[in-house]
């Protein structure tokens, strides 16, 4: 994952900014990664037709967990959001941040 100049401490809330600021500029949240037919490759595989949640929950990605809610449509617009889908999908992962969303 990015930001490896980041301290740990900070990089959460980096990464935050980073989320609100693509959110702000009309990004969405919910927008699946292309079909990449052409593509075979391990990468491919694992974020082929996926959101950014989705593909940020697989343990193999190194995208910190604790700030899975960034990638929800529920932290930036509760009332556009699927609240107890997304929870459901952090759940699973880590029950800690899920607890961010309610």
């Amino acid at each position: 994952f990015g930001l490896p100049e980041e301290s740990a401490d900070i990089r959460v809330k980096s990464i935050g900014d980073i989320i609100d600021k693509l959110v702000e500029k009309k990004g969405d949240l919910q927008h699946k990664s292309g079909e990449m037919p052409d593509r075979t490759d391990w990468n491919a595989v694992h974020t082929r037709c996926r959101t950014p949640l989705s593909i940020a929950v697989q343990n193999h990605f190194s995208y910190p967990k604790q700030a899975l809610h960034l990638l929800t449509i529920s932290w930036h617009g509760p009332s556009e959001g699927r609240l107890f889908e997304e929870v459901n999908t952090i759940a699973k992962v880590n029950p800690n941040a899920a607890d961010l969303l309610l």
